[in-house]
Parts: structure tokens; C-alpha cells; sequence
């Protein structure tokens, strides 16, 4: 294959400087550039909590205003092929703005190179209200759902519940006001059948228990109103939490479509839960309080027994294991209602 060079400069084409377009890369982000820009950014915020509207929709981003304005080139200006072709992993950083001028730098790579091309462009906020912020405003609302957890709530099981409803749009239109306590959240919701369909989610997908009251508000138009509250009582589980089932204590595994997976701690065997299996009452989280964990060691095998030996007060324990480990290994016992079990 021949030599090629750029047809503006001359430079020969090598490893970190190919011909794109009969030009090196240089010549190319003078002539070409990586993304087309409008001349003006026309972006409508929430001036109440930063929501942006998209595609007919209203996102919550938060952070800064710069930061919002990023999040939009990127989601519609970089996604409505305005890209020059064969270039990929295009991303646009808003390095600075002021007084309606925006610098930017845009990121790419083409091939194993990676490029760069600042730019300047105009932007144009427009504030507007979210129908959430008006919502809460009037403090109208028809719903109430409540969420709450049998074990001490989790940031990041919280958390992974908000995004999965917030991908229900009509769930997050109907937000009039969210309240963080320190056993869950409140959620204030403008249509009752929404809250309902939200909490057939939790049911089914994180194996929460729901219980719906209705509360009489009198009368509009000669019918009479009610206000729903929906109470979610999700097990809010993590992979390592104790629990008793069936009076015996287990080890959480994993969370699976709103299956509980644990591990008896008895014998070694794997039981998946279902939600009437969580709720019926033979279900209990345990505490740090509720339990003890040693440090130990296998010293033999006696009788179908592990003999372990506990590494801080040296006391020796015959356990039940449901698997055969090295003589030596490093094992942790768990202590329940006087009762030694492995965990392994």
C-alpha cells in the first residue's frame, strides 16, 4: 500500500498521525472540526430544581447549570448525527460560559487516536417550571407512597429503587414532593393510579410487601374524594446480610426478580424466596446484635464435624460443614442461640 500525506500540509501519514479525509489531523480540526454546532444553544431548566426538557420530557440532572447545559449537547446535539463520519466516542465538556457565550471542548477518537477541538457558541437559557415543582407549589396531591425496609436502609438500595421507578415517566410527571427519613421515603404523587402501578413494581421486582388505605377528604362536585397512602415494605436485602428463616439463620446471596436467593447456614443449601415466603412470618433480619462472628480455624474432621478452633480464645467448636475444606483453612464461624455454624 502506498505512502499517503495530507493534501494541505504535506505530512506523512504514520501511527499517531492517520489520514482522515486526506487530511492529518490537524489539517482536519481546522478544515472539518469533530461536531457541527448551532450558532445559538437553545436549552429551557427548571429554575427550581435544574430539570431539563428533552424530547418532550423533563430530566433531572442536577449539579450545575454548566453541568445541565453539558448533559444536553450531549444528549441531543452529539446524538442527531451532527458527527463527522468515522469519528467515535464523541463528548462535549462545557469548560466555561459567560454572559451567554460557551467554550467547549470536544472529544473524540478516530481509530486509536484521540482528538480534540475547542469551541465557542451561544446559549440561550430559558427558565420554565417544571409540572413537578408547580405541583408541589400548591401541595396538591392524591397519593402518598411510602417506602421502607426491613433491614437498616441502604444508600445504594435506595438509590437503585429511585432509578428503576424513575424510568416510569408518568411517575416521574406525577411527583409533587419527595421526603427522605431516616427508615425511607415519601413520595407525594398527583395520580393514585400511578402510585398503584408503581407499587405492583416493587412487588414483583423487589418482593415488597403492599398494604393501600384510603383516607375520606370530603366532597368535589358531589363526589367524594379520598387520598390513597401505600405503604411498600420492601426486605431491602445485600449480599452478606444474616437473616432466620424457618429459626435457622442464613446468608444472604443475592437479589433475583423479586427473589430473595440465601444460603442455610445448617447445611450449605441454596433456597430461593419467594415473596410469600419473605412474608409469611418465618422471615427475620438479623443484626450485629443478634450474633457473633469468630475467627477460625479447621483443625480436623470428627464424626461428619468440622472441629474449628477459634483464633482469639482458643475454644474448640465441632461444626456441621456443608462442604470438606484443607486442614488449616481460615474459616469464619457465626454464633447463633449458642449454636456454632460456618461461614463458608
Amino acid at each position: 500500500m502506498g505512502r499517503r500525506f495530507c493534501v494541505r500540509c504535506g505530512r506523512e501519514e504514520g501511527p499517531d498521525t492517520p489520514i482522515i479525509d486526506g487530511l492529518c489531523p490537524k489539517c482536519f480540526m481546522k478544515e472539518r472540526g469533530i461536531l457541527e454546532l448551532p450558532t445559538k444553544i437553545r436549552v429551557t431548566i427548571c429554575p427550581i430544581c435544574g430539570a431539563l426538557y428533552i424530547h418532550g420530557d423533563w430530566i433531572r440532572v442536577g449539579g450545575s447549570v454548566e453541568g445541565a447545559i453539558e448533559y444536553f449537547i450531549n444528549e441531543t446535539i452529539v446524538k442527531r448525527h451532527n458527527i463527522y463520519p468515522g469519528l467515535e466516542d464523541v463528548k462535549v465538556k462545557v469548560v466555561r460560559m459567560d454572559s451567554g457565550v460557551i467554550y467547549l471542548r470536544i472529544m473524540a477518537r478516530y481509530k486509536d487516536v484521540s482528538l480534540s477541538q475547542d469551541a465557542v457558541t451561544h446559549v440561550e437559557l430559558q427558565k420554565k417550571p417544571c409540572p413537578s415543582c408547580l405541583r408541589s407549589r400548591s401541595g396538591s396531591y392524591e397519593a402518598m407512597l411510602q417506602i421502607r425496609t426491613i433491614a437498616p436502609v441502604r444508600f445504594d438500595v435506595m438509590r437503585d429503587i429511585g432509578n428503576r421507578l424513575a424510568r416510569v415517566k408518568e411517575f416521574r410527571e406525577s411527583i409533587v414532593e419527595i421526603k427522605e427519613h431516616k427508615d425511607g421515603v415519601d413520595v407525594k404523587l398527583s395520580n393514585q393510579a400511578i402510585g398503584r402501578y408503581v407499587a405492583n413494581i416493587l412487588k414483583r421486582e423487589y418482593a415488597a410487601k403492599i398494604t393501600m388505605t384510603w383516607e375520606n377528604t370530603g366532597y368535589l362536585g358531589g363526589k367524594r374524594r379520598s387520598k390513597l397512602t401505600i405503604s411498600a415494605r420492601l426486605p431491602g436485602l445485600v449480599s452478606g446480610d444474616i437473616i432466620e428463616y424457618e429459626g435457622e439463620p442464613a446468608e444472604v446471596m443475592r437479589l433475583k426478580k423479586g427473589r430473595v436467593i440465601i444460603k442455610r447456614l445448617s447445611d450449605g443449601k441454596v433456597v430461593s424466596l419467594r415473596h410469600d415466603d419473605i412474608w409469611r412470618g418465618d422471615f427475620r433480619y438479623l443484626n450485629e446484635k443478634d450474633y457473633a462472628i469468630l475467627d477460625g480455624r479447621i483443625l480436623n474432621y470428627e464424626g461428619g464435624r468440622a472441629v474449628v478452633q477459634a483464633t482469639g480464645s482458643g475454644n474448640i467448636y465441632f461444626i456441621k460443614s456443608p462442604r470438606i475444606l484443607n486442614l488449616g483453612s481460615r474459616v469464619k464461624i457465626l454464633i447463633y442461640k449458642g449454636k456454632a455454624y460456618l461461614l463458608i
